[in-house]
Protein backbone atom coordinates (compact mmCIF):
# COMPACT_ATOMS: atom_id res chain seq x y z
CA UNK A 1 0.00 0.00 0.00
CA UNK A 2 3.05 2.26 0.22
CA UNK A 3 4.12 3.59 -3.12
CA UNK A 4 5.06 6.81 -4.81
CA UNK A 5 2.23 8.74 -6.46
CA UNK A 6 2.17 12.10 -8.20
CA UNK A 7 -0.61 13.40 -5.99
CA UNK A 8 -2.70 12.36 -2.99
CA UNK A 9 -5.65 11.97 -5.35
CA UNK A 10 -3.71 9.40 -7.40
CA UNK A 11 -2.97 7.49 -4.20
CA UNK A 12 -6.64 7.49 -3.19
CA UNK A 13 -7.67 6.34 -6.65
CA UNK A 14 -5.17 3.48 -6.47
CA UNK A 15 -6.47 2.37 -3.07
CA UNK A 16 -10.08 2.57 -4.22
CA UNK A 17 -9.21 0.46 -7.27
CA UNK A 18 -7.83 -2.33 -5.06
CA UNK A 19 -10.06 -5.23 -4.05
CA UNK A 20 -11.50 -4.53 -0.61
CA UNK A 21 -9.91 -7.67 0.85
CA UNK A 22 -6.42 -6.41 -0.11
CA UNK A 23 -6.78 -3.07 1.60
CA UNK A 24 -5.07 -2.73 4.97
CA UNK A 25 -8.20 -1.32 6.58
CA UNK A 26 -10.24 -4.35 5.57
CA UNK A 27 -11.83 -6.11 8.54
CA UNK A 28 -10.53 -9.50 7.36
CA UNK A 29 -7.01 -8.40 6.31
CA UNK A 30 -5.21 -9.73 9.39
CA UNK A 31 -7.16 -13.00 9.38
CA UNK A 32 -6.48 -13.44 5.65
CA UNK A 33 -2.77 -12.83 6.19
CA UNK A 34 -2.67 -15.31 9.08
CA UNK A 35 -4.40 -17.94 6.93
CA UNK A 36 -1.95 -17.33 4.09
CA UNK A 37 1.03 -17.65 6.45
CA UNK A 38 -0.36 -20.87 7.94
CA UNK A 39 -0.91 -22.32 4.46
CA UNK A 40 2.64 -21.38 3.47
CA UNK A 41 4.05 -22.98 6.62
CA UNK A 42 2.09 -26.16 5.87
CA UNK A 43 3.50 -26.15 2.34
CA UNK A 44 7.04 -25.78 3.69
CA UNK A 45 6.46 -28.63 6.16
CA UNK A 46 5.31 -30.90 3.31
CA UNK A 47 8.39 -30.00 1.30
CA UNK A 48 10.63 -30.81 4.28
CA UNK A 49 8.92 -34.20 4.66
CA UNK A 50 9.43 -34.98 0.97
CA UNK A 51 13.10 -33.99 1.12
CA UNK A 52 13.63 -36.08 4.27
CA UNK A 53 11.94 -39.09 2.67
CA UNK A 54 14.06 -38.71 -0.47
CA UNK A 55 17.24 -38.44 1.61
CA UNK A 56 16.28 -41.53 3.63
CA UNK A 57 15.59 -43.50 0.45
CA UNK A 58 18.91 -42.41 -1.04
CA UNK A 59 20.72 -43.37 2.17
CA UNK A 60 19.01 -46.79 2.25
CA UNK A 61 19.93 -47.42 -1.39
CA UNK A 62 23.54 -46.47 -0.75
CA UNK A 63 23.70 -48.72 2.32
CA UNK A 64 22.24 -51.62 0.35
CA UNK A 65 24.73 -51.08 -2.45
CA UNK A 66 27.63 -50.94 0.02
CA UNK A 67 26.44 -54.15 1.62
CA UNK A 68 26.78 -56.00 -1.66
CA UNK A 69 30.37 -54.89 -2.22
CA UNK A 70 33.22 -57.03 -0.98
CA UNK A 71 36.97 -56.70 -0.94
CA UNK A 72 38.97 -58.48 -3.59
CA UNK A 73 42.53 -59.33 -3.09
Amino acid sequence: MLAGYNSPEDALDAVKAMPKADQLDSKTYVADCNRAVAAYQDQLAEQRKKRAAAAAAKKATAAKRRGSLHAVG
